[in-house]
């Protein structure tokens, strides 16, 4: 676990940051739906972009794949 400074909306509180690793059967999208779901049961609110959350889970790599969502 670490911390960061946010980045655009400076006003708000360091994040805390965690990485790990994982092995799946899930293809690309599903394990990015089954990611946002649990990031809405967890009660993550999106209000302001780059603003404050309870949580955001982000796949930062999927074997050689690019994929982008927009977000």
């Amino acid at each position: 676990m670490y911390e960061t400074e946010p980045v655009g909306l400076k006003d708000q509180e360091w994040f805390l940051n965690c990485v790990v690793e994982i092995h799946t059967t899930l293809d690309p999208k599903t394990l990015l739906s089954t990611c946002k779901s649990i990031e809405q049961k967890l009660g993550r609110k999106t209000r302001i972009q780059n603003g404050p959350r309870t949580l955001d889970i982000d796949i930062l790599f999927y074997d050689d794949l690019v994929f982008d969502e927009g977000g």
